[in-house]
């Protein structure tokens, strides 16, 4: 019973901690840069497991909101 309780709370405290040690990656949305119009900057991110990519809308017009799944 108490070799199940801590393997649960040391699982737990592993998946708190996995996500606090992943970046954190902003992302805007803009409306024209160089190479187009209604662009994100940067246009390419290479991410990681526990990584977090937050959408920013730089200028207006952009909505950005997340989509299930």
């Amino acid at each position: 019973m108490i070799n199940t309780a801590a393997a649960i709370i040391l699982s737990l405290v592993c998946a708190v901690s996995y996500q606090a040690l992943g970046d954190e990656i902003d992302v805007k949305s803009l409306n024209r840069s160089s190479t187009g119009f209604f662009v994100f900057s940067p246009d390419f991110v290479r991410i990681k497991p526990g990584d977090a990519i937050n959408f920013v809308a730089a200028d207006k017009g952009h909505e950005i909101h997340s989509v299930p799944a």
